[in-house]
């Protein structure tokens, strides 16, 4: 049974990880750092392979101009024979920021509906350089709160 949908139908395309490397990352400014939507989703799967989790399928759609990139990814870890799967949107038009959302079923749409069991936090901008770092920090925290895979800002696992 599948665990994670990506629903795209708003005029997104869908694209392998692969493919996500070859779309245009924009020119920053001082308040804003896009973020290249390969470079998100490859910190966050090294995030989560640095904790010994691997990731057993993924799919990601991009909006027509780029801009835009929603996701879905569903892990190996798996919990009474249930698979816990990551849904992630970016985007780099300042329309929305970057959010993960984790749970045993994860909704993630073009039309910006977005659904979990938990979101932890969205990310500002301008922690594009240090993407790597809180995806990493982020999910070295379930070792010590095993009820949640991701905690950015909630209080209590420490």
């Amino acid at each position: 049974m599948e665990q994670s949908q990506l629903l795209v139908h708003c005029g997104s395309s869908k694209f392998t990880r692969e493919e996500l490397k070859v779309i245009p990352t924009p020119e920053g400014s001082a308040t804003h750092q896009p973020m290249s939507h390969h470079g998100i989703v490859e910190a966050l799967v090294e995030g989560l392979s640095f904790r010994h989790i691997s990731v057993v399928r993924e799919e990601y759609a991009v909006s027509k101009d780029g801009m835009k990139m929603f996701g879905v990814l569903d892990l190996e870890t798996t919990f009474d024979g249930c698979r816990l799967s990551v849904g992630v949107r970016n985007s780099n038009d300042k329309s929305m920021r970057l959010t993960l959302t984790v749970g045993y079923r994860v909704l993630v749409c073009d039309n910006m509906a977005f659904h979990g069991d938990f979101t932890p936090a969205t990310m500002s901008p301008l922690w594009g350089p240090w993407l790597r770092q809180r995806c990493s920090g982020a999910v070295g925290r379930r070792s010590r709160c095993p009820h949640v895979l991701f905690q950015f800002s909630q209080p209590g696992c420490e």
